[in-house]
């Protein structure tokens, strides 16, 4: 009886353990995920090779890859931003140099569609879409420009 006792502990352990591992991987593209902590975004991103270079316009906090390719993509920059009560991530756009070596749209969105899921492409917006509830979505797609490759994780604030 000790042992199927024992076994039926261990079995509940591993089980635990196998659900914070899956927890963890919902941390997707970069680390990064809605909620996380300036000190979590800061060091999910020193372990990605990004290093912290100020803020931008919009009040943005930015990391710079330095030239590092990351999942065999050609990162320039992030840029995060935190709001709310807990001064949690809410936002955070990666930007992805064109390259003559791949097609960046079709590798990021590869890449993308096997972590979230199948995208919606808007053809006459020109963007790529993908809704994870109700307040958290992601748009990936080109700047006006044409010269980077977006992915711009965002939390809808209901007015």
């Amino acid at each position: 009886m000790k042992r199927v006792l024992f076994l039926m502990v261990l079995c509940l352990l591993v089980l635990g353990m196998k659900a914070q591992t899956t927890e963890s991987t919902q941390k997707y593209l970069l680390g990064l995920w809605f909620g996380d902590s300036f000190e979590e975004c800061d060091e999910s991103l020193a372990k990605k090779g990004f290093s912290y270079d100020g803020y931008n316009n919009n009040g943005r906090d930015i990391y710079t890859s330095h030239g590092s390719v990351i999942l065999s993509l050609d990162i320039y920059d992030v840029e995060i931003n935190f709001g709310g009560a807990t001064d949690a991530l809410t936002d955070w756009v990666v930007w992805f140099n064109r390259s003559t070596d791949y097609d960046v749209e079709l590798k990021v969105t590869t890449l993308l569609n096997s972590l979230h899921g199948e995208s919606t492409y808007y053809k006459d917006e020109g963007f790529y879409y993908w809704e994870f509830d109700e307040n958290h979505v992601l748009y990936a797609g080109f700047n006006d420009d044409g010269d980077s490759f977006y992915a711009s994780f965002e939390t809808i604030v209901e007015d």
